[in-house]
């Protein structure tokens, strides 16, 4: 890349920032903080922007610290200046991943945040603390699958839909023959979807047994897991990613590393409490949050 155009390119974009922080951002009337809030989200695609173009030639370049610093500084002026368009939790957050990745894939970590906050100012959303992540409203998107003890030689049973009340329900029955005794349902995302994120909570009920939320990435053998006991009333269940276990192929280790959201590449639930009774788990939603503080 020329070095004395990459210098004026940067010159013109550090203005752009210096122009987003320098805009009038207090106002009295209800009109008046409807306008501002419109410039802000029009003054953060316009940074955005202006910052993809700047960094996509040095990640193209192989100069991934710079690409990712400059996402880096993008994404604090929009956290300072954007309260109530922008969780500044969720960028502090995903700084924060990308930070402790290496140069690549931490510039494409926030290039993924850019484009979700982009995408969700243009739609005029604000893009907060809580993310759906599964409503199960939509049967096209419904792609869920199972993973059960067979892959083992069990002979459990498991079976997973979408109901019509809009939720996701996961049935089936144990067995223990074989060395068997799990099964799961399961459903993939995509990269860094999770990026800047907590943990998991979700709204659900069943039959008073206890089943684990799992995540994957991808390692393959590897889940991280929490479990939870559910009751025949509905109930929101909260799960932070510090709090889950890893699990390799059924073992679990004393100690194991604590898995981040931009690592995840699906979401799903497991039984395996060696009852060999019928079980059933409804889900109504699951999303991502960030904690407050």
């Amino acid at each position: 890349m020329n070095k004395s155009y990459y210098s004026l390119t940067c010159l013109m974009f550090f203005v752009s920032i210096y122009l987003f922080l320098s805009a009038p951002l207090v106002s009295d009337s209800k009109q008046q903080k409807t306008d501002t809030k419109n410039l802000q989200r029009d003054q953060i695609t316009t940074l955005i922007d202006k910052s993809i173009n700047l960094g996509v030639p040095l990640y193209n370049s192989g100069s991934y610290s710079a690409c990712r610093a400059v996402y880096n500084i993008t994404l604090q002026a929009i956290a300072a200046f954007t309260e109530r368009i922008v969780s500044q939790n969720l960028i502090t957050n995903a700084i924060t991943e990308a930070e402790l990745r290496d140069p690549k894939n931490g510039a494409w970590l926030l290039r993924y945040i850019l484009d979700e906050i982009y995408f969700a100012v243009k739609e005029g959303r604000s893009v907060e603390d809580n993310k759906i992540v599964f409503d199960f409203s939509d049967q096209s998107a419904f792609e869920w699958f199972l993973v059960n003890d067979n892959v083992m030689g069990g002979i459990s049973k498991g079976q997973v839909e979408r109901t019509k009340r809009e939720t996701m329900r996961f049935s089936g029955r144990l067995s223990l023959k074989n060395n068997g005794g799990f099964s799961s349902a399961r459903s993939q995302i995509s990269d860094f979807f999770l990026a800047g994120y907590d943990g998991l909570m979700l709204k659900t009920r069943g039959d008073g047994r206890s089943y684990s939320i799992l995540v994957t990435t991808l390692e393959r053998g590897r889940t991280w897991q929490n479990q939870f006991k559910t009751s025949e009333k509905w109930q929101i269940v909260k799960v932070p990613f510090k709090k889950m276990q890893m699990s390799i192929m059924g073992w679990r280790p004393n100690v194991s590393p604590e898995i981040m959201g931009n690592r995840v590449r699906a979401i799903g639930f497991i039984i395996a409490d060696k009852n060999e009774t019928p079980f059933a788990l409804e889900v109504d939603w699951i999303k991502a949050y960030v904690d407050e503080d």
